[in-house]
């Protein structure tokens, strides 16, 4: 055989052998294409804002318990959905002892997931409805009781049998994005909405502090005067570009408090 023909020979062993790795990178990787549009005129608009992010926003039901939620980013083999820690129904392991809860970052340095969950056992599935309907469950992979957040993975081929099962046309139907983060840290009197996911309707205010210390939560925390209902738990704190800007986490008649992104972690201290 000809040096030629084995060095292609090699090249293609290479490559066969190399294919099946490369798939799962990409296939864990979460994909920017998906992230929700944003507005790039100086001064934005909270109207068209609204139209950009309804795509992200989800219903999340965790046993009795029903919030809100965003997706948090898209693969083409999962969709992963941000929600506060106190919506996701916690459950003991079957052995009797706690549950062990991963608290690494939700991404390594290259950007792709971390595979690593929490015991499979430790929190109840969650129903996840997106905006078009879709019901599909899913299952919490990071938590920070601390920070009083959740992540929950939705697998695709889930969501494939869910969309068939309930007569919607297939996956390529599907038509959800993930939130695109500020890349500028939020001022006070900006203007922001919270959307409820149940209804699909924004409720609009503005930043009274970016950076005020919360007792209930025993952290800094973005302090918002916007009205909020209960079953808003989790819901995403948006500015006027579309941007997402943290996660709601609890209000009251005089306003609500949100965890920004800059704090949004699962790794513990």
């Amino acid at each position: 055989m000809s040096q030629k023909k084995t060095i292609a020979l090699l090249t293609a062993l290479i490559i066969l052998c190399s294919a099946p790795f490369a798939y799962r990178i990409y296939s864990l990787r979460p994909q920017n294409k998906f992230m929700t549009k944003e507005i790039t005129a100086p001064v934005g608009d909270i109207g068209t804002a609204i139209d950009y992010v309804y795509k992200t926003v989800v219903t999340v039901k965790c046993g009795d318990v029903q919030g809100s939620g965003n997706i948090w980013r898209i693969s083409p083999t999962y969709v992963d959905i941000i929600t506060a820690g106190h919506v996701v129904d916690y459950e003991d392991s079957q052995d009797g002892t706690s549950a062990v809860v991963d608290n690494k970052d939700s991404q390594n340095a290259s950007g792709a997931a971390n595979t690593e969950s929490a015991q499979p056992n430790a929190f109840s599935p969650c129903a996840i409805t997106f905006h078009d309907g879709l019901v599909a469950e899913g299952r919490v992979i990071k938590y920070n009781e601390e920070k009083d957040i959740a992540l929950i993975r939705v697998k695709r081929n889930d969501m494939k049998k869910a969309s068939k099962e309930q007569g919607f046309e297939g996956e390529n139907s599907f038509d959800y994005e993930s939130v695109r983060l500020s890349k500028e840290a939020p001022l006070s009197h900006d203007d922001i909405f919270i959307m409820e996911a149940k209804t699909g309707t924004a409720s609009v205010g503005t930043i009274e502090s970016v950076d005020e210390f919360i007792p209930d939560f025993n952290m800094n925390m973005i302090y918002c005067l916007c009205d909020v209902d209960p079953g808003m738990s989790g819901s995403g704190l948006f500015d006027n570009k579309g941007h997402y800007l943290g996660i709601l986490l609890g209000g009251s008649d005089e306003g609500c408090v949100c965890l920004g992104t800059d704090n949004i972690s699962f790794r513990a201290k």
